[in-house]
């Protein structure tokens, strides 16, 4: 039996410069027409990244329903900082 979970290891890549993050992607499939697909670095650099892109029925074809999450990060104190791209 296969793991259907996988995980990449790369040393600390992104750290000091993200570029290399952007430069790797993802992609999963459903086996149905749908996917989602994006950078390691979470940033949509290309027209199909997306979270959740659906494969309609005809004549509506695959429909981009989630674009993007924006993270952000609050202490205690109140500071905000944007985790995400």
């Amino acid at each position: 039996m296969s793991d259907i979970v996988r995980s990449l290891s790369f040393a600390d890549e992104g750290a000091r410069d993200p570029a290399p993050l952007l430069g790797r992607e993802w992609l999963v499939t459903n086996g149905l027409g749908g996917f989602a697909a994006g950078t390691l670095a979470g940033i949509p650099t290309r027209r199909y990244h997306g979270l959740l892109v659906a494969a309609l029925p005809t004549p509506l074809g695959r429909t981009l329903m989630l674009n993007h999450l924006s993270e952000w990060l609050r202490l205690s104190d109140g500071t905000r900082f944007e985790i995400g791209g």
